[in-house]
């Protein structure tokens, strides 16, 4: 028999934007509310069987939606809260009917190229992010009530909490360490608090991001290519290192590995100079690659 399928809030908000709803959960991640960019629709995940069958049979129209997330797990939107959605699974395994459309897939990084994840870019010092930035003022704003941004990935030894942000732009994020604002993740730009560096939490941000977005840093909101976009040699940096973690078979397991051991040697993401990534963007070499996004901080 195969595990139980799990539920967390990083898997319901990425759902939740891959059916183009705009998420809020409860802190616990307990069951989620997802609200339409036009209209409304409750979202609920279940490893139900009964559940999936009585939405697929519901002849009104409060259900919106049934969609097989993957095997043994189904999301069920409905137009309002619906009672029996909101009771307990059953605890004994239930068969899922076998006539569920599948849910909007998620991307699958490991077939696109680092120069299509980052998109056309100019790199320069000009692009470092600081920590003022006006960009970031609604971020830390949202910060002051960390219980009421759900977490989305937490470091195994439980110091670092990525949390949704849940902006205009879905792949805004922020960091706390040791429960202090750590940095942020927003319009593309990541910045890390100086005393909190080198934790990985950069990185962390820009990968969980991309996940609950399904987007790479090379598109915009709406989808479309996002044009010239300019890095600092940090933010080029994390945003590579981001999709080496993007890459592999898991890779919220991948975020806890010091280097992501499953890419061949050669193709690690090590630090490299400014000058080394001009030299790539010149010559267009693809070993690991040569576009980005903005900002610094690992």
């Amino acid at each position: 028999m195969s595990p139980t399928p799990s539920i967390t809030p990083m898997k319901s908000i990425a759902l939740a934007q891959r059916l183009g709803l705009y998420t809020a959960l409860p802190p616990n991640g307990s069951g989620a509310f997802a609200e339409g960019r036009y209209d409304s629709a409750s979202l609920y995940l279940t490893t139900d069987g009964g559940k999936a069958e009585r939405a697929l049979l519901q002849h009104d129209d409060r259900i919106r939606g049934v969609y097989l997330v993957e095997p043994g797990l189904v999301a069920i939107t409905s137009v309002v809260p619906i009672d029996w959605l909101d009771e307990p699974d059953a605890t004994s395994p239930t068969i899922m009917p076998s006539d569920i459309p599948p849910a909007p897939p998620m991307k699958d990084w490991s077939e696109m190229s680092l120069d299509e994840f980052m998109g056309d870019i100019t790199l320069s010092d000009q692009y470092e992010v600081v920590g003022d930035s006006e960009d970031f003022e609604p971020a830390y704003e949202a910060m002051e009530f960390p219980d009421s941004l759900p977490e989305v990935w937490r470091s195994e030894d439980g110091r670092v909490s990525v949390r949704w942000l849940g902006f205009d732009d879905n792949r805004d994020v922020c960091a706390f360490m040791d429960g202090k604002p750590a940095g942020v993740y927003v319009k593309g730009m990541a910045f890390v608090e100086e005393e909190f560096r080198r934790n990985r939490i950069g990185l962390a941000m820009v990968v969980a991001g991309s996940i609950i977005s399904n987007r790479e840093p090379a598109l915009d909101t709406d989808g479309e290519l996002a044009g010239m976009i300019g890095y600092s040699e940090a933010g080029y940096l994390v945003h590579e290192s981001a999709f080496a973690i993007l890459q592999s078979p898991d890779p919220i397991l991948a975020l806890n590995e010091p280097r992501p051991d499953y890419m061949p040697q050669e193709q690690q993401p090590y630090p490299i100079s400014l000058e080394e990534l001009h030299r790539r963007l010149e010559n267009h070499d693809a070993s690991p690659g040569s576009r980005g996004s903005s900002g610094p901080g690992m």
